[in-house]
């Protein structure tokens, strides 16, 4: 044991003060409170029954044992009482019951000499002395040094006061030599006690903050973990659509492309202007394909901000029918729209660009030849509704049920073998999330599909 550094305070021990060994003298002492106002009320009444006026010397001896115990007996009382004040009240400065806690533990050395000096009149112990030096190290931890300089004076008080009640010399100084034997007691087992006390509080305190790290770490792996399963699930899906979804229209536009070339004096000009046309779609559709890809992978990665801007969804609409109309005119179907106002709204633009490109493009993927798509946009207290409906052939409820779900997404091909990638919807519901919007999607075999969405806070001119 390393005296001097018990001796001189560091940090980390001025902290455990504060902490530790201050929740475990209020605990102690609240308890040892109510059991000193006990002994004390014991002694009190114990000596007032044996009073004996006609003793003088040994009736001063009791009365003064009675006083001795009642300052006592008030002083446990009143600490008790702060001490439960204390419970209540957490944010009462520990600064004050600190000092207690000082106060308390000088009060009880001095207690004992009292006692002590006392006895002297009718016994040559000391046992108040000894009892108040050994017991007090146990009771209340404080800060060596504090201790050291107590037991010290105490010592010192005894030393001289001694014979002012005790008229053998002999017995004076046996008591002397065992007051200081007593007093050096009383320190070491304050310092131990105070060293092995704080080097407990300390080692408990590497022991949280290791297992904090380690549910930390713990936590972080799992994260990782998550993480990388959630980027394979990725690159797994990422190359399957690559392999597949991209390869057709590609293969498509090489082959219209290669035929052209091979036959092109051979090919009337209607007929070469529909391989052109039948080219454009396959490109417009792997284009499409490839701007979903793009938006997808950058969601998995988190790359995609929500960037909300004020913007005329009127405008943002009609570009978007004007991109589609191609592709819905190649299949007769007629896209219409039902907008009674303009709606400024303040949303994250190309994240609605990507929503209505691919609702519109689903509508016209499954309606068949000669169908109708609808768009309607309108305020409906203090949400903007947008419902994009199709006379398409619809969807049984069990595929209804798992078009919005990433894990069990499948790409559906459509009324004239369109196929996709199965991302689409995925985008949508992420996208709608960001801007704070719900969708519900409702439809019927045979009857069509129509698809809801509702954003808050929107703000229309």
């Amino acid at each position: 044991m390393d005296w001097l550094n018990i001796l001189r305070p560091t940090e980390i021990y001025k902290d455990i003060e504060e902490e530790e060994v201050f929740a475990r003298n209020v605990q102690f002492l609240s308890s040892a409170s109510i059991l000193a106002i006990i002994i004390n009320f014991f002694h009190i009444v114990l000596f007032a029954l044996h009073l004996d006026p006609t003793k003088s010397v040994e009736n001063f001896w009791r009365w003064g044992v009675i006083v001795s115990h009642s300052i006592s007996m008030i002083h446990f009382t009143l600490m008790a009482i702060l001490l439960r004040l204390h419970f209540r009240d957490s944010k009462r400065k520990k600064k004050f019951i600190i000092h207690l806690f000082q106060f308390t533990y000088l009060f009880l050395i001095a207690l004992g000499i009292s006692l002590t000096i006392l006895d002297q009149l009718v016994t040559s112990a000391i046992t108040p002395y000894m009892f108040a030096c050994i017991s007090t190290p146990f009771v209340i931890f404080l800060q060596p040094r504090i201790t050291v300089i107590i037991t010290s004076l105490s010592y010192l008080l005894i030393y001289f006061l001694l014979p002012l009640t005790q008229a053998n010399a002999e017995v004076v100084l046996s008591n002397r030599v065992n007051a200081f034997t007593t007093a050096g007691l009383s320190i070491f087992l304050s310092l131990f006690m105070w060293n092995n006390l704080t080097t407990r509080f300390s080692q408990d305190r590497i022991i949280r903050k290791q297992g904090e790290d380690l549910e930390k770490s713990y936590q972080l792996s799992l994260t990782i973990s998550e993480n990388l399963k959630v980027a394979n699930k990725t690159k797994d899906k990422f190359f399957s659509i690559i392999a597949h979804d991209l390869r057709g229209p590609f293969s498509s536009i090489y082959s219209f492309s290669e035929l052209i070339e091979n036959e092109i004096s051979k090919m009337s000009q209607s007929k070469i202007l529909e391989y052109i046309r039948l080219m454009k779609t396959s490109a417009k559709n792997t284009l499409l394909l490839l701007e979903n890809l793009l938006d997808w992978a950058n969601t998995q990665s988190g790359q995609i901000v929500y960037s909300p801007s004020k913007f005329i969804l009127n405008d943002t609409l009609n570009s978007i029918l004007e991109l589609m109309s191609p592709v819905a005119l190649n299949k007769s179907i007629t896209l219409q729209t039902k907008m009674e106002e303009q709606f400024e709204v303040f949303l994250d633009k190309k994240m609605m660009e990507t929503i209505l490109r691919n609702l519109i493009a689903n509508a016209i993927k499954f309606t068949p030849t000669d169908g109708q798509i609808e768009i309607q946009i309108f305020k409906n207290e203090n949400e903007l509704s947008l419902i994009i409906s199709d006379s398409g052939i619809g969807f049984p409820q069990e595929v209804l049920e798992t078009l919005l779900e990433e894990e069990r997404q499948t790409s559906t091909s459509g009324t004239q073998g369109e196929s996709g990638s199965g991302l689409g919807l995925v985008l949508v519901k992420e996208f709608v999330r960001k801007n704070a919007g719900t969708i519900r999607i409702e439809s019927e075999v045979g009857r069509g599909t129509k698809v809801r969405l509702a954003f808050p806070d929107v703000r229309h001119s």
